[in-house]
């Protein structure tokens, strides 16, 4: 995984403030470590981001249609009022993030990992749901 140490971490800010309308759509960025990182805003829409770390991370009213978070972590994530309509999610680890608002229509969240999380508000219309472990730990077959 490419670590996004202090000096990266510098510098993916300063690209953002660059690049102010945040527009990353469609960008890949598998395996990244971007914990802690503020994508608040961010246009993502189909990107590819499986097995990215956002554990701590502020996405709040990110766009993330269509993106693809396989095995990505969100441990602790601020995903307040982001949308997520047609992502996938398989094997996502989100113990403990916040979704409050956000729109999780039409996701696939096979095997995804919710406990802890927080999903007040949260559209989940036509999610699919394989196997999750929801908030209070239990298991959606």
């Amino acid at each position: 995984m490419w670590k996004a140490g202090h000096h990266h971490r510098r510098a993916w800010s300063r690209f953002l403030r660059r690049n102010s309308d945040r527009d990353l759509g469609r960008a890949t960025l598998r395996n990244v470590d971007l914990r802690k990182g503020r994508l608040a805003e961010t246009n993502l829409v189909g990107a590819d981001l499986a097995e990215i770390a956002l554990d701590f991370a502020m996405l709040r009213g990110a766009q993330l249609d269509c993106a693809s978070l396989v095995e990505a972590r969100l441990l602790g994530a601020e995903l307040i009022d982001v949308s997520l309509k047609g992502a996938d999610l398989t094997e996502a680890d989100a113990q403990g993030a916040s979704f409050r608002g956000a729109d999780l229509s039409r996701a696939k969240l096979t095997r995804a990992n919710f406990r802890r999380a927080t999903l007040h508000e949260t559209k989940l219309d036509d999610a699919i749901f394989d196997r999750t472990v929801m908030p209070d730990g239990t298991t959606v077959p």
